[in-house]
């Protein structure tokens, strides 16, 4: 009796262990995706995804988000950046073990220039002014009579 009881335990015990390094056997760690923001042009909001697959949440710069995943090897991406951004990597490869967090942090470089009015002279406008790029009054920017204001524009041609 003794034996086939140490039998039955060893079988029990085989089919619970698992060497599974891809986390299928359902365990979760976590992972907290952070974007840092960098560079002159305008930032939105991205898209994360996790071995592949749309999580669908989004991160603007600045923000991060924690996600509960299968422990294992996961590769973190971000989607959907404008042809303006660029991650300085574009997918993260990190391994959590159960019960433990691992952080990635993505920088996103939004390029673009910043164009300065500065308004000066004996004949101004009582009204102010309005900088409007491209004829879009969306993201036009007023200018005080006598101030600055900076504002952001996307590369390429502008009008």
């Amino acid at each position: 009796m003794p034996r086939r009881l140490l039998a039955a335990l060893a079988v029990v015990l085989a089919a619970c262990s698992s060497d599974d390094p891809g986390g299928t056997d359902g365990s979760s760690a976590a992972v907290t995706v952070s974007v840092v923001p960098s560079g002159v042009g305008p930032q939105q909001e991205y898209a994360v995804s996790i071995d592949g697959d749309a999580t669908g949440a989004t991160l603007g710069a600045g923000a991060s988000r924690r996600f509960v995943v299968e422990t294992g090897t996961r590769t973190v991406a971000l989607t959907g950046l404008p042809a303006w951004c660029a991650a300085d990597e574009p997918a993260r490869e990190v391994r959590v073990a159960e019960g433990e967090e691992a952080t990635v942090r993505f920088t996103v470089t939004c390029t673009g220039a910043r164009v300065t009015l500065t308004t000066e002279g004996a004949a101004l406008d009582p009204d102010g002014y309005r900088l409007v790029v491209d004829g879009d009054d969306a993201n036009a920017a007023a200018l005080p009579l006598s101030g600055t204001v900076t504002v952001p524009v996307l590369p390429g041609e502008r009008q």
